[in-house]
Order: structure tokens, then C-alpha cells, then sequence
């Protein structure tokens, strides 16, 4: 038997915690879960579970990192951009509850405890800028010398984390199919050249003094 090293052996570790952690915070919510019953799904000890996450916000986190990184569906040969932006908002929506009585969403959590920390919330501000910008590079791909998508990324990504946060604090109000529709027409936006954001920087200025 090919004894593990010692990072493989943290690796294998920190995979069992992370699989813990998705069914406890899938099942409870992030609010009820507890590290001691994550560390019993796991078949592990307290300790190791805080040996590799400091902290019960920074497991929810890293839960949802580790979700985000697994590959997505390839995008089929031909698909135009309204389709790539469709597809996008039905693998964002999947999984919403509809209703009040649906089982608890796994990202639901994720803005209060965001906002819980200044850090946080510059992490995520980034993680967001980057996130749309990926999306608006893919899409360039698929519809190439027709401009810059990135600004109709940036609106389809603030679009769908609207409706998911809505989705949370309002189960049953929104229409996943309607929000699909809504960012597949998007592909169509023409985005604000430098003069309109700058006038809407300045309108946004003067609505908060």
C-alpha cells in the first residue's frame, strides 16, 4: 500500500471537510450549521476541521469557492451570444427556491456575511469586476469585432444577483424564466460610453449628498 505524504494526506482532508460542510450548510443554512456536526459528517475531530479553515464564515466561503471552480458545461459549436447569455442565467438560477416552503439555498447567506466585514467586501467587489469580466471576454469570443461585451456582462452579473438576493427574501416573486428572457435580450444592449458614466457617477453623487 503507497503511503500519502503529508500534503496529500491535508488534501484529502480538506476535501472530506468541504464535502461535510456543502451537505450541513445545504441542509441547515448557514446560520444553524455547526462546525461539530461538519466535523462528524467528515468522520474527523474539531481541531482538523479548524486545522485547515480558521473560522466557520471562511468554510462557507471556501464551500462556495470550491462550487464556483468545478467546470461548467462547454458552450456548443454555433452558440451566439443571446444563447451563451441565456444558458449563463439558467446555470445561475438553477436551483432557486420558488416557493416559501422550498429547502434552504446554499448561497443565501453569502451578502450578510459579505457585509459582515469591510475585507470581505472589497474581496468580493473585486471578485465580482473579474467575474464579469470573464464572462464579457467569452462572449467577445463568440461575437467577434462587434465592440466591448464587458459592460453587458457587468449588467447581466448585477441583473441575476439581484434576482437570486430576491429570490432569498422573497421566494415565489421571482420568475427564473422571465430573469432568463431578460438577460438574453441583453446581448442586445449598447453600453454607456464614457460620457453617460460619468453622468451617472455625478446623478449618483448628488442623490446620497
Amino acid at each position: 500500500m503507497v503511503r500519502r505524504s503529508r500534503a496529500e494526506r491535508q488534501e484529502h482532508t480538506r476535501r472530506l471537510v468541504l464535502a461535510a460542510a456543502l451537505e450541513e450548510f445545504s441542509e441547515r443554512g448557514f446560520r444553524a450549521a455547526k462546525i461539530d456536526d461538519i466535523a462528524e459528517r467528515a468522520g474527523l475531530t474539531r481541531g482538523a476541521v479548524y486545522s485547515n479553515f480558521p473560522g466557520k464564515r471562511a468554510l462557507y466561503f471556501s464551500v462556495l469557492a470550491d462550487l464556483a471552480e468545478r467546470p461548467a458545461e462547454p458552450v456548443p459549436a454555433g452558440t451566439d451570444v443571446r444563447e451563451a447569455l441565456a444558458a449563463f442565467a439558467r446555470a445561475r438560477l438553477a436551483g432557486l427556491p420558488l416557493t416559501v416552503g422550498d429547502q434552504h439555498r446554499l448561497g443565501a447567506d453569502l451578502v450578510p456575511e459579505i457585509l459582515a466585514e469591510e475585507p470581505s467586501r472589497q474581496a468580493y467587489a473585486q471578485l465580482m469586476k473579474v467575474s464579469a469580466l470573464l464572462l464579457g471576454l467569452a462572449l467577445e469570443r463568440l461575437r467577434p469585432y462587434a465592440g466591448r461585451l464587458v459592460p453587458v456582462a457587468e449588467t447581466v452579473v448585477t441583473t441575476l444577483h439581484g434576482a437570486e438576493q430576491l429570490t432569498s427574501a422573497a421566494p415565489g416573486f421571482v420568475e427564473p424564466f422571465d430573469v432568463v428572457g431578460a438577460c438574453a435580450q441583453l446581448a442586445g444592449l449598447e453600453p454607456a460610453g464614457p460620457g453617460r458614466r460619468c453622468q451617472t457617477r455625478r446623478l449618483t453623487t448628488m442623490s446620497s449628498t
